[in-house]
């Protein structure tokens, strides 16, 4: 067995070799060379050093590899891999050096901050989904997504817009709604011509416009002129105007202008009405107590003086009416004269070119009233 050599002072001169026969106590000295020179520790052949029961490597690694244990007091050089670390601390920046961080396997890649810690993306551009694919921002739980400006003061402006001319759509899940700013849309459209109402509790939705707005006006014109002797009424030419009401609850306002000579003299009577359809609406309206069997109508007597350049006048009508309809309407400005007695329209029986003998323009006018 071999025993252990105490040294206080050993010395040999250069190229001399010491060998030694059991273990070397340096007797709490320390091993020190001389003039700067290194000490060198070199095993034969295959051997290895080892200090304190760990195998160094006999063999220098490549550059930045370090060196690892196996756990069997076997040390190695090995290229760093955090991979094997399960919690890898930086002391500084990471800079990808222009590479990508990408996961394997098709894996998630998680930014997961300590607490109540925020990520923070420092660009003035994040973009999101890859090429040509739809992009999903989304939160992990039931909470809120919000957009802000200016670290949430809010004093900002938050602009949303695509660059190809394309829509920009909202579309809650299922049955969730758009609220903007307390005001709750409907998730389904109406029909043609509804407006959008509110509850007053801030919910809209689609109704029948109200509050008497004007839906849809229709309007004719007559410029030219036109006369009747006939005994029964008829169509004054280009004074009729169709109109389809978009509720059954509107309401149906006609005005009327009509221009006309009613006769050549304070004998004659010509009569004026406004049909709708077929029906002589004045007729249809009478108080039938106090009108007895008498046709509804407008009655118009001739000039008080006889002479066939005068005694020309304006009539103007108003009838409001609720149809209860969505079908078409016809609504018409129709005329008669009695015994001869002729209606003129527009004009005067002997119009002449005179400058002072009148020439008018007669109208029709019929407006969808919202209820």
């Amino acid at each position: 067995m071999a025993s252990t050599i105490k040294v206080d002072n050993l010395r040999g001169s250069a190229g001399t070799e010491v060998k030694l026969g059991g273990n070397l106590d340096v007797n709490g000295n320390s091993i020190v060379s001389a003039s700067n020179g290194d000490i060198a520790i070199t095993p034969n052949g295959s051997g290895k050093v080892i200090v304190d029961g760990l195998s160094l490597p006999t063999a220098d690694g490549t550059a930045d590899q370090i060196l690892k244990t196996d756990g069997s007091a076997n040390i190695a050089f090995t290229t760093l891999d955090i991979s094997k670390d399960p919690t890898p601390e930086l002391g500084g920046d990471l800079s990808v050096a222009g590479n990508n961080i990408v996961s394997a396997s098709n894996g998630d890649i998680n930014l997961i901050p300590n607490g109540t810690g925020d990520v923070n993306l420092g660009a003035d551009t994040v973009m999101v989904g890859d090429n040509n694919a739809d992009a999903t921002i989304t939160t992990q739980g039931t909470g809120d997504l919000t957009l802000s400006t200016n670290s949430g003061t809010n004093s900002g402006t938050i602009a949303i817009a695509d660059g190809a001319n394309g829509n920009i759509s909202i579309t809650p899940n299922g049955s969730g709604n758009v609220v903007l700013d307390g005001l709750t849309f409907p998730n389904a459209d109406g029909s043609a011509n509804q407006s959008l109402v509110t509850n007053g509790s801030g919910t809209l939705s689609f109704a029948d416009a109200g509050g008497g707005k004007v839906l849809q006006v229709v309007t004719a014109s007559k410029n030219d002129s036109f006369s009747t002797s006939s005994n029964s009424f008829v169509l004054i030419t280009d004074l009729s105007v169709n109109i389809t009401p978009s509720a059954t609850s509107s309401k149906i306002l006609i005005m009327a202008a009509v221009s006309a000579q009613p006769g050549t003299n304070e004998s004659n009577t010509t009569q004026l009405t406004i049909f709708e359809g077929s029906t002589n609406l004045i007729d249809s309206l009478k108080d039938s107590g106090s009108s007895g069997s008498r046709t509804g109508m407008i009655m118009s007597m001739g000039p008080n003086q006889t002479g066939t350049a005068s005694g020309f006048n304006t009539f103007n009508y108003h009838l409001l009416r609720s149809p209860n309809t969505t079908s078409q309407l016809t609504y018409s400005v129709r005329g008669l004269g009695y015994s001869s007695a002729t209606l003129n329209i527009n004009r005067v029986n002997n119009p002449d070119n005179i400058t002072l003998r009148p020439f008018g323009v007669s109208s029709i006018t019929v407006m969808e009233i919202g209820a």
